[in-house]
């Protein structure tokens, strides 16, 4: 087969929701990083413990959190889009089919 094949095929993305779901999360985490970058919030909560106070940064968490979501959508989309193909060629070469030219049958 030639190169134009191989690269026509598309077998879609393997499981749509399981990319959409972390793309929600990189915008609500991008949007708690963007809102707190454009000072529109502290970018963290404050939890008073009696004397105690813990503070935990939402916003630096949020651009972690996208940065990390980021990452594992793109390698579900890549997998899906191109690794998939190249599984598909590796597999097909060690695959040796023979076709009898007289009676049509595999061999």
């Amino acid at each position: 087969m030639s190169d134009s094949i191989h690269r026509r095929a598309n077998y879609g993305l393997d499981a749509p929701a399981a990319v959409r779901n972390p793309c929600i999360g990189i915008i609500l985490g991008l949007l708690l990083w963007g809102s707190a970058a454009l000072g529109l919030w502290a970018g963290q909560i404050v939890i008073p413990l009696g004397r105690a106070v813990i503070e935990v940064g939402l916003a630096a968490t949020g651009l972690g959190i996208a940065i990390c979501l980021s990452c594992g959508a793109a390698w579900m989309i890549w997998e899906s889009k191109i690794g998939k193909l190249r599984s598909r060629e590796q597999l097909l070469q060690h695959v040796s089919i023979k076709v009898n030219a007289l009676d049509g049958k595999l061999r």
